[in-house]
């Protein structure tokens, strides 16, 4: 445990990189972090 918590005080990023267009409007799924688009191009 005393890896882990070096670890997380090192990088404490909670960032999720997302791919998406920006010029087609979506929503985001809470649990899943999904791309639900409104449009399709």
């Amino acid at each position: 445990t005393r890896i882990v918590g070096s670890v997380c005080e090192k990088n404490p990023v909670d960032e999720h990189p997302l791919n998406y267009d920006e010029y087609n409007p979506f929503d985001i799924c809470a649990a899943s972090y999904v791309l639900i688009y409104r449009y399709n191009i």
